[in-house]
């Protein structure tokens, strides 16, 4: 027991990190509305009608009803208010972090790692998006090819240089007057490691978010060939959220909506996640179940009737039924996937087999309600604090290593936490990024956020409609070691800083007060101040010959300190090479 105990403490150890900005995009400033995008050009008929066709919808596919085509489907409210947190910017690293890419409104951005992401080496354009939350970016395996989602389904695919390779469409909305229909929207863009014949590279999953995947085969040269398509709808009746391949049992990890405790087949079922098995042929994607779990379907054996008491939980909007996984991630070592919900609960399960190893509700979360100084400190800022932070919740998620979380929530808040407790690595309190901040895995000891700053001011006007100025900012969090981070606090002029680190590790100390007294003019209170706190003789002994002083007041005191300084007693330390510092 006592051996469980050190090693939790050694796994838990503070993180010693740096934080670094690594690129800015200043936007062009914009007039701030609420309310939805399409509210302006849809007609009232329009948005029934079409919410009416998708409850109907969503109601035959959880009777069990088979649906041999895609259907649109009613999104649980909690995900569209979760998606819609996030900010409108994506990014996505290649493999070994050699390459970025940064999905904008009007573009997406590569950089490589060769000149730590500061300057851009392609950039593809991609088209205005009314939706832009809705979209997502994702890279090849072999580094050579970027697929960009738009919030209608459609897929773009570039080179590493910004040139447009092809694009596949989306299913095509057949009545335009009616609200685009986000269950068209990709959930899950992902690239396989399946093996192919030439001419073809690659294997590309596009899933969008009412359980419609489609397979296709692509290549740079050749373009795309469709392969075949599946649906989930059936296990997933009001949509899929999040779709990950895990490449070594080669199965897609499936997240969406829970089931009820009394129909789901395992604990995994019951909070939305499910692992399908990939089949060579039809229908090509099999759920993953053991034996218990067949039985227990099969003594089930639902009637009509029982369906309908199923659904009866969807439409009476039951809060444990509403809940579901927003995001899968699994972690580097292929042992753990961690799943973000709705409801702005954490679980970790085992892989493969799915089975529960730890889970935090949102209020079990430590300093889950914690809002940054910044937003409490400055009533300007402050103002804003319900349009950017709309709920306390996770909103992205990624592994620092194989027992450590990089957590993002909706306030802004970062930490590396602990897979076992939770506990912050960072330290008493959180990195405070911006609101909804994106973060990528761990490469290189450290990494990447992608956040954006919103500044706001009023126009001169009589109506003095509210103007925003956003800010996108590349941020790198990286682990270092003391002296590292010492050398850097120094060279940034971070004395105060630099002091606490030295007292907190055993630095010399020596190091702060030769670069302030070297940077200050020689005074009184440089003297005291800065030359005085040094313990290295020889050093100051040689300040005080080489350095003279502007005025008699100045020039008396640094004779005298001196004088003090370097008695009989501090020359033989000199002399002995022991008179401390450096």
């Amino acid at each position: 027991m006592a051996n469980e105990e050190d090693d939790v403490e050694l796994a838990e150890e503070n993180i010693l990190y740096d934080l670094t900005v690594q690129a800015e995009w200043p936007q062009e400033s914009e007039i701030f509305t609420r309310g939805a995008r399409d509210k302006g050009h849809v007609s009232l008929l329009g948005r029934l009608t079409s919410v009416t066709q998708r409850s109907i919808w969503t109601f035959l596919r959880t009777l069990g009803i088979p649906i041999i085509s895609a259907s649109p489907c009613s999104l649980p409210q909690n995900l569209l208010k979760l998606v819609n947190s996030q900010i409108n910017w994506h990014i996505a690293i290649a493999s070994e972090c050699t390459y970025i890419a940064i999905l904008q409104d009007q573009c997406v951005e590569i950089r490589s790692k060769r000149d730590n992401f500061e300057n851009v080496v392609g950039r593809g354009v991609v088209s205005r998006d009314p939706y832009p939350q809705w979209r997502q970016v994702t890279w090849s395996p072999d580094n050579t090819m970027v697929a960009c989602s738009r919030s209608n389904g459609t897929v773009d695919v570039f080179d590493i240089v910004g040139t447009q390779l092809f694009t596949i469409s989306g299913e095509a909305q057949e009545d335009m007057t009616k609200p685009l229909d986000l269950s068209r929207a990709v959930a899950g863009l992902l690239f396989t490691d399946l093996k192919l014949e030439a001419p073809w590279s690659a294997e590309l999953l596009v899933v969008n978010y009412h359980g419609r995947l489609k397979s296709y085969l692509v290549d740079r040269d050749k373009g795309f060939q469709t392969r075949h398509h599946f649906l989930f709808n059936h296990q997933y009746p009001l949509g899929i959220s999040s779709i990950v391949y895990y490449e070594p049992a080669k199965i897609l990890l499936v997240g969406g909506l829970g089931m009820q405790t009394e129909i789901a087949l395992s604990r995994s079922m019951e909070e939305g996640v499910t692992a399908w098995r990939i089949l060579s042929d039809y229908p090509y994607y099999k759920m993953v179940t053991d034996y218990e779990q067949d039985l227990k379907q099969a003594q089930q054996k639902r009637t009509l009737m029982k369906r309908l008491k199923s659904v009866n939980g969807i439409f009476n909007r039951r809060p444990h039924v509403q809940d579901g996984v927003f995001k899968l991630c699994i972690s580097p070592d292929d042992k753990l996937v961690v799943g973000l919900h709705y409801s702005g609960k954490l679980t970790i399960w085992r892989l493969p087999s799915l089975k529960l190893y730890h889970c935090w509700g949102l209020e079990e979360q430590p300093n889950f309600d914690e809002i940054s100084p910044e937003f409490t400190d400055n009533p300007q800022r402050g103002k804003t604090l319900k349009d950017l932070v709309p709920c306390k919740n996770l909103v992205d998620v990624n592994w620092w290593d194989s027992k450590s979380l990089i957590l993002s929530r909706c306030t802004g808040a970062v930490t590396v936490s602990s897979t076992k407790t939770l506990k912050n690595l960072l330290g008493t309190s959180p990195e405070w990024f911006e609101p909804s901040s994106r973060v990528t895995g761990v490469h290189h000891d450290g990494f990447l956020g992608l956040e954006v700053e919103y500044m706001e001011r009023f126009q001169p006007p009589r109506k003095r409609p509210k103007i925003i100025n956003r800010t996108y900012r590349l941020v790198c969090l990286k682990s270092t070691t003391p002296e590292e981070l010492y050398t850097r606090k120094i060279d940034h002029e971070e004395y105060g800083e630099a002091l606490e680190l030295a007292k907190a590790y055993g630095l010399d100390t020596d190091r702060v007060y030769q670069r302030q007294w070297k940077k200050s003019d020689v005074s009184i209170a440089s003297i005291q101040d800065y030359l005085s706190k040094i313990k290295k003789r020889s050093w100051v002994f040689h300040e005080c010959i080489e350095r003279i002083p502007y005025n008699i007041d100045a020039m008396r005191e640094l004779l005298e300190f001196g004088l003090k300084g370097t008695d009989l007693q501090a020359l033989l330390a000199i002399e002995k090479g022991e008179d401390g510092g450096r």
